[in-house]
């Protein structure tokens, strides 16, 4: 028996404008507003997609018909559903409030750090880029942990780790034995401290900081409104690229395994290339058959390194079995 995203998908690949599919995601070419137009009702769970700014000065930045498009946003959504946007400039804002007038809530403003400036003959260098993200019924944002080491050396902090590794050597240096040890692991201990004044003084359970700082490393730190990911500018694709890391958090923010995920403006593909990482479905759609093409050479990519991985895997597991039979 098909289920939805099984009907859905066969539906995408008779289309006229179908030009590629994964098990887990269909690229269709060709305007996305005359696309989505054979969308069903209420088919997807999430949007996140990049659309033209409409101030920047090159052949991909074109205008589109906003109302038809939102509109559409809102009659292929879910009742629980959310659109998460890129952005910078009047349209942006725009398109903010056009979102909340056809009952999409505002939920959060998020900073995408580049750590580079983009912008360098401008008075003000711009390291930065708008996202949004609009909720639809009751859909929740996930609470996530993403990795310290690598949230600290985008940002060129390395000084850190440094500082971080002393807190816990000099925490660990006056622990006396293995039970006060997992005592501590608990993550909880009694603090005394005086109140303002020294008028008294009163025992207090407390977190420890280098219990903080243990846990930082261990689970990874809680996802921020100001994300630090570094441009990949030596992967550009296309101008307007976004790194697949900062896909990948948005999806693991916005969405859960085996939602129907849409990006309108795909682009060079980066954000169909996350689902499949992510184990979503999705379905792109791109008007620009240069950029389909290179959307299809990254997904073929990835299905060719998922497929070799198993095989890449044995050869190590067939020497460690011979080994044990050596000893």
């Amino acid at each position: 028996m098909k289920n939805k995203w099984d009907e859905l998908q066969q539906q995408l690949i008779e289309s006229k404008y179908y030009y590629f599919h994964t098990d887990n995601g269909v690229l269709l070419n060709g305007d996305c507003l005359e696309v989505m137009k054979e969308l069903p009702n209420k088919c997807i769970d999430l949007i996140l997609t990049d659309p033209p700014y409409q101030y920047l000065k090159h052949k991909l930045d074109i205008p589109f018909d906003e109302n038809g498009v939102f509109n559409e946003l809102k009659r292929i959504t879910n009742k629980n559903s959310s659109i998460t946007l890129f952005g910078r400039g009047p349209a942006f804002y725009k398109w903010n409030v056009m979102l909340n007038d056809l009952g999409f809530k505002f939920k959060e403003e998020l900073i995408w750090d580049k750590g580079q400036i983009t912008s360098p003959t401008l008075p003000i260098g711009r390291i930065h880029e708008t996202i949004s993200i609009h909720q639809k019924g009751n859909k929740k944002i996930n609470r996530i942990y993403i990795d310290k080491l690598e949230y600290d050396f985008n940002a060129n902090e390395w000084h850190r780790l440094v500082d971080d590794m002393n807190r816990l050597i000099n925490k660990l240096n006056k622990i006396n034995d293995y039970d006060e040890f997992k005592e501590w692991l608990k993550g909880e201990y009694v603090k005394v401290y005086k109140r303002k004044h020294n008028i008294v003084n009163k025992m207090k359970k407390c977190k420890d900081r280098a219990y903080q700082t243990y846990k930082a490393y261990t689970r990874g730190i809680l996802f921020k409104s100001i994300i630090r990911v570094n441009r990949e500018h030596y992967k550009f694709k296309h101008p307007t690229q976004k790194p697949l890391k900062l896909m990948e958090y948005l999806l693991n923010v916005c969405s859960n395994k085996n939602d129907i995920i849409l990006d309108c403006f795909g682009g060079s593909g980066t954000t169909l290339l996350a689902c499949e990482k992510l184990n979503r479905k999705w379905i792109g759609i791109e008007i620009y058959e240069e950029y389909c093409e290179i959307a299809k050479q990254r997904l073929s990519g990835e299905l060719n390194l998922k497929m070799e991985l198993p095989l890449m895997l044995r050869k190590p597991i067939k020497a460690y079995r011979q080994f044990s039979k050596n000893l």
